[in-house]
């Protein structure tokens, strides 16, 4: 992939990212978020890929997993792109939408979902606001070669600050 082809791509990402995050803005969240780590614990470590420059960290959905997401944090909701996650993780109460200003004005479908529990080693939320793909419109596993589902950012890590250790590969 050259340059020119990344830049469209990332653009393309980012108005995706910003036109969810105007859904939930406008339509909000029923559920409030609520943030914890398990125990009396405080701070925590987690070990990351890095791929292509992106960081890659393992994280659980409703119980299940792990699934491979990517860390942006300049994304507010969790964005699901694997659209055979609905049935994987069971989910029911979903609002359809559509999105529209990508690439070419066409729209993309989605599900809005507020009953996702996610958590990433000993820390968790609940309730976090979720965009589930009806496509995988990205095509983030095929272009990083590995397995993606998603990409999670700000909603989960605005509770905390976040040092990021390239050398080591760690979340601190």
């Amino acid at each position: 992939m050259k340059f020119g082809q990344q830049t469209i791509k990332v653009t393309t990402i980012a108005l995706f990212v910003g036109a969810i995050l105007f859904q939930f803005v406008v339509f909000g969240s029923c559920l409030a978020q609520s943030f914890s780590f398990s125990g009396k614990q405080k701070k925590n470590a987690l070990d990351f890929d890095l791929v292509k420059n992106l960081i890659i960290i393992p994280l659980t959905i409703n119980g299940k997993g792990p699934y491979n997401f990517i860390l942006d944090t300049g994304v507010g909701p969790l964005i699901i792109t694997e659209p055979t996650m609905v049935d994987t993780l069971g989910l029911k109460v979903l609002r359809n939408t559509k999105i529209y200003g990508l690439g070419k004005g066409e729209e993309v479908e989605a599900f809005l979902s507020g009953e996702i529990n996610v958590n990433i080693k000993d820390a968790g939320i609940k309730h976090i606001p979720t965009a589930i793909l009806k496509k995988d419109i990205f095509n983030l596993s095929n272009y990083l070669g590995v397995k993606i589902h998603g990409i999670i950012g700000y909603y989960f890590f605005n509770s905390f600050v976040v040092k990021v250790n390239y050398s080591t590969k760690r979340l601190i």
